[in-house]
């Protein structure tokens, strides 16, 4: 909500037609946060099982390849203003 707000805010500003809002999900990112989680003894069980379940199954997004679909996304400029765009949507 906060997004679409914003980009309605900047429908009245003087500098409109530079500002473009998006709030961009960008899936489940393999990272070091992910790894400390699947093995870190203090994580709840369920919790580290889910993770590791996402890893074991490639369920888990590269952060390069992320940034990619964003990038070609922000590029073609084929987004509203203040829409929510998950990377599976890409």
């Amino acid at each position: 909500m906060y997004h679409k707000v914003l980009a309605e805010e900047q429908k009245k500003s003087p500098c409109r037609e530079n500002f473009r809002v998006l709030n961009y999900a960008p899936g489940p990112l393999d990272t070091n946060m992910q790894k400390e989680i699947r093995e870190n003894p203090l994580v709840d069980k369920p919790t580290q099982e889910y993770f590791v379940q996402m890893k074991e199954n490639n369920q888990l997004v590269s952060p390069d390849t992320s940034a990619d679909k964003l990038v070609t996304l922000l590029s073609s400029g084929t987004f509203d203003s203040g829409a929510h765009v998950d990377y599976f949507e890409i």
